[in-house]
């Protein structure tokens, strides 16, 4: 609640002070898959180059929370903690290393977002995998992650 005018004392609820109002982890990742849809489409008016899409998929880890009995279905599918947001398949052609890629995202919100254990464990796991032709990034907002993407992929 705030009271201001001429005379009077401004008064803020803490929360108020603490909120935090940067964009959510969903809003970003949304962004990302935008961008990536927008590259995609671009490549498709290049049809004389035959350049193919960069796959992509996001990792539905977090929507467990609905039931006990809907989290052990899919434990029991093999689900896992901690396992990254995003996986992107690169091909050659679209590869500024010119080799096929898979590079994994884990998207945090700017401000206000933490790394578990677990994802700094995949992370590890999946950047020892030698041969560089994947990587693992943990990515703080939309912008990081697409320069991560722009670094690695041929932009159009």
């Amino acid at each position: 609640m705030k009271i201001a005018g001429p005379g009077t004392l401004e008064i803020i609820r803490k929360n108020d002070m603490t909120k935090n109002n940067t964009p959510l982890e969903h809003e970003e990742q949304v962004a990302v898959v935008e961008w990536i849809e927008t590259q995609n489409e671009i490549a498709k008016l290049f049809k004389s180059k035959n350049l193919r899409p960069v796959l992509f998929s996001a990792i539905v880890n977090g929507h467990y929370q609905q039931s006990k009995k809907q989290l052990n279905k899919l434990i029991a599918e093999g689900m896992r903690k901690g396992i990254l947001d995003m996986v992107f398949i690169v091909p050659p052609e679209r590869a500024k290393a010119g080799k096929r890629l898979m590079v994994w995202i884990e998207m945090k919100r700017v401000q206000g977002s933490s790394t578990s254990e677990e994802q700094l464990e995949w992370e590890e796991a999946i950047n020892d995998i030698e041969g560089g032709v994947v990587g693992a990034f943990i990515c703080y907002g939309q912008k990081e992650a697409i320069d991560v993407l722009k670094d690695l992929i041929i932009v159009l």
